[in-house]
């Protein structure tokens, strides 16, 4: 992972997914309240890492498609913990 933090604080990252969280010095996952702002920023984070490793002739490290029935999942999932945390 320190080639995906060194390529994120050079900037590639930046450019080439602006949106993502990743991207926005501070954002700590931990504590983020929206599941679906989490879900696509780990999405664009595993699209880069896979583009990487297609460059170099390797398969991809997530090869998968999330579903919108494993979206919701998640962010149920997400949810529940966060709210076990908050004492909710």
């Amino acid at each position: 992972m320190y080639g995906i933090g060194r390529a994120a604080l050079n900037g590639a990252f930046v450019e080439a997914f602006p949106e993502a969280c990743f991207c926005q010095p501070g954002w700590e996952p931990y504590s983020e309240s929206d599941p679906q702002r989490l879900i696509q920023t780990a999405v664009a984070l595993t699209g880069g890492v896979n583009h990487v490793n297609r460059s170099m002739g390797l398969s991809d490290i997530y090869p998968f498609v999330l579903s919108e029935h494993g979206r919701h999942k998640l962010a149920y999932v997400h949810n529940w913990l966060r709210g076990g945390t908050q004492g909710l």
